[in-house]
């Protein structure tokens, strides 16, 4: 950091996007796995569905669908793809 807490200019001009790809696609492949891996053991162990069995799946349509959102704002004129674009407060 330079002076009073502001950031280098190469800093600033970073692209992000690429790790807000990789952590999307990574939510929604082990969302998928071990909502999967969970309704498998209720199968196999013949468990009574639960309040909780309902209401994974509207959760699951919904992260995916915040992590397709993450994704697809990254095409050009939707997102800030530079830090140079976020207010300093915000990268305290």
């Amino acid at each position: 950091m330079g002076p009073g807490g502001s950031r280098s200019s190469e800093y600033l001009r970073e692209y992000s996007g690429d790790a807000l790809v990789a952590v999307a696609v990574v939510f929604i492949v082990l969302d998928l796995l071990f909502v999967g891996l969970r309704e498998l053991a209720r199968y196999r162990t013949k468990a009574a569905w639960g309040w909780d069995d309902y209401l994974i799946f509207p959760a699951l349509i919904v992260n995916i669908g915040l992590c397709v959102h993450g994704i697809g704002t990254l095409f050009p004129g939707k997102v800030i793809t530079s830090r140079a674009h976020i207010p300093q407060l915000w990268l305290l």
